[in-house]
């Protein structure tokens, strides 16, 4: 999830250089405003999954981190017994 909402971040911003180009350029009105209104849409869905998968990522992190001590726990009362 991280990674493609980094991958529609990219494409987030080349829309939105497509779009000042073409209002530098003279496009139509309406090309220049799906340009941005795509640009939005882009950036807001990118950004969430960008936000929900480093927020799945660490969450994982913890889960690893807390099995790695539950292990050492499990070994350390063995090798008293």
């Amino acid at each position: 999830m991280k990674v493609s909402g980094i991958i529609l971040l990219v494409f987030a911003v080349l829309n939105l250089l497509v779009a000042i180009m073409a209002a530098s350029s003279g496009a139509p009105a309406d090309a220049i405003s799906s340009k941005f209104s795509g640009f939005f849409m882009l950036s807001v869905i990118g950004g969430l999954l960008y936000f929900f998968g480093s927020k799945k990522h660490k969450r994982n992190q913890g889960e690893q981190q807390a099995t790695k001590g539950r292990e050492s726990f499990v070994k350390r009362i063995w090798a008293v017994y």
